[in-house]
């Protein structure tokens, strides 16, 4: 800001076109000493995102299951009025779910939910594996269930076939039925698989349990 640059040193590789980096510095309109004071001030004392930006209303970006120690680091940079929405449940595979109740994860303090997500069964054809085959290599071909036979409060190892190719294969997220539309089941995303966290007595504690611990209490 101080300069009127994007970048201060060597730009990042993805930015390998000198127009780009051209346009992007035109479109700070040079210097600006009195903002960059003002974002040096607020980084120096308590950050609150709407004393720099007062007119955002809304922050749309990934949050629950592992993002959620991250999400809740941001809710309190932004603070209690601006909304936190997660849209969407998507992976580089594809299209998982749809989150159908915003409102209900972008509520303030103790109203506010974890971000569910309606599977989509227009993407991909999804099925749910019980979290009993969680660490073997070899699954039954009749151990993943659909996603109308799933039960309520249980979690799950969540299988996808693309149209991409990929046949049956595991994402490595875990997600919690929490409900029902129709037949479709509303998942919550509880984290992903193989992740532990070794205790003094010798055993592994899996890191979804631990993190829903610390957030819950």
């Amino acid at each position: 800001l101080r300069q009127g640059r994007i970048w201060d040193s060597k730009p990042p590789e993805a930015t390998s076109s000198l127009e780009h980096i051209v346009g992007l510095n035109a479109a700070l309109q040079g210097p600006d000493h009195v903002r960059a004071d003002e974002v040096a001030e607020s980084l120096e004392n308590r950050f609150l995102a709407q004393k720099l930006w007062p007119e955002l209303k809304l922050v749309v970006t990934v949050t629950g299951g592992n993002f959620e120690p991250s999400s809740a680091r941001l809710r309190q940079l932004l603070g209690e009025k601006i909304p936190v929405f997660s849209p969407f449940y998507a992976a580089t595979e594809g299209l998982v779910g749809v989150n159908i109740r915003p409102v209900d994860s972008a509520a303030p303090g103790p109203e506010r939910r974890p971000p569910c997500y309606l599977l989509d069964a227009g993407s991909m054809v999804l099925e749910l594996l019980p979290l009993d085959w969680m660490e073997s290599e070899t699954v039954p071909k009749d151990a993943a269930l659909l996603p109308w036979e799933a039960e309520l409060g249980q979690c799950y190892e969540l299988l996808i076939t693309s149209r991409g190719g990929l046949y049956r294969y595991r994402l490595g997220d875990i997600v919690k039925v929490v409900d029902r539309v129709g037949q479709m089941p509303l998942v919550q995303l509880e984290g992903r698989v193989g992740k532990f966290l070794p205790t003094l007595q010798g055993q592994n504690i899996r890191e979804f349990f631990i993190r829903a611990s610390v957030i819950h209490h």
